[in-house]
């Protein structure tokens, strides 16, 4: 996935977010001293101040100052020089909103809308992110959510697509801009010629593992791969590891892979096929199971096509997604009066 300006809703910025909110109320707001003011005009449209300080949260940094240094705040917002310290941070971040507003303006051009599905898929997305990013379940976040006032994942997803409504399009218009690219057998080939040394792998076992939250379940899990049920399935139907999307796959672990000392002595006992016992650890109850013994080497490309085809594929995407904005940038007529 391509890294643009899309903001992906953490659970950290969502805590900062309802903190700032619950502040807006104490102090002048910055943007009420320059609603009115003509920031800019692009392609003959004219943008407010307040149109930059919506995007660039100059309130919210305000506020920040204020929850730190009360009387600096009030300098910042009473005084001539705070006045222009301020306009250079709008100054700063003047680039970054234009191209935003740009975009905005391409999606409105083009159409462009979301399915209920899309929202869907974007929201799904983005849960599986801040819970690998967090190493925690869904359980677990809903938890953190609720101590911040937000008692389901249901409400949590409404705030999360009425606040990224914008950047979500603009995330449609980028897979609509570099969608159909694509990579040839001759480009991975001689990518795999060039980097081999990125596809030598050390000896260890290929390993897969279902997570579960207590001892309990993991006992009834070990009971129904004991009777025969699939290991891959049971990983995405139980396991509370992200790597559950993939049947619990982890990849090559060996002395040297960074996991948890106890899962990996565990997991290098085992032979081809077999399934352990259930491992304790701090993350958990595992049940482990090794898919091969890998011996030390160069893997085959095509054992690693797929991956060189990603590499390769979202290099050039970001390649003609950033010479589509820098064209949108040198063809808007912008004049500046910051």
């Amino acid at each position: 996935m391509i890294v643009i300006l899309f903001k992906k809703f953490s659970v950290i910025v969502l805590i900062g977010f309802l903190a700032v909110t619950l502040l807006t109320g104490s102090v002048v707001s910055a943007q009420e001293m320059a609603e009115d003011e003509l920031a800019a005009i692009v392609n003959g449209e004219e943008i407010s101040i307040l149109e930059i300080d919506e995007f660039i949260g100059t309130e919210q940094v305000v506020m920040q100052i204020f929850q730190t240094n009360q009387e600096f705040g009030q300098l910042l917002l009473q005084t001539e020089a705070g006045h222009d310290l301020m306009n250079e941070y709008r100054k700063m971040k003047f680039d970054e909103f234009l191209t935003y507003y740009l975009l905005n303006r391409e999606v409105e051009e083009k159409g462009l809308e979301m399915t209920d599905d899309d929202k869907d898929e974007f929201f799904d997305d983005h849960l599986e992110l801040v819970m690998a990013q967090n190493n925690m379940n869904e359980q677990e976040l809903l938890q953190v959510l609720q101590q911040q006032g937000i008692q389901s994942l249901d409400e949590y997803k409404e705030m999360f697509l009425e606040m990224n409504e914008q950047d979500m399009l603009i995330f449609t218009l980028q897979e609509e801009t570099v969608g159909t690219i694509e990579i040839t057998e001759e480009e991975m080939q001689e990518y795999y010629d060039n980097n081999q040394s990125q596809f030598e792998v050390e000896a260890g076992s290929q390993v897969r593992h279902i997570l579960l939250d207590t001892e309990e379940e993991a006992g009834e899990v070990l009971e129904r791969l004991n009777a025969g049920e699939d290991f891959a399935e049971l990983a995405r139907e139980v396991s509370t590891c992200p790597s559950a999307d993939q049947g619990g796959e982890l990849g090559v672990v060996n002395e040297g892979t960074q996991f948890d000392q106890t899962f990996k002595d565990a997991a290098l006992s085992l032979d081809t096929g077999e399934v352990s016992e259930i491992v304790a650890t701090d993350f958990g109850y595992h049940i482990i199971k090794v898919d091969d013994i890998v011996e030390a080497g160069l893997r085959d490309f095509s054992e690693v096509r797929d991956e060189i085809e990603a590499i390769l594929l979202d290099r050039e995407r970001q390649v003609v997604w950033q010479e589509y904005v820098e064209e949108l940038m040198e063809n808007a007529e912008v004049e500046n009066k910051l």
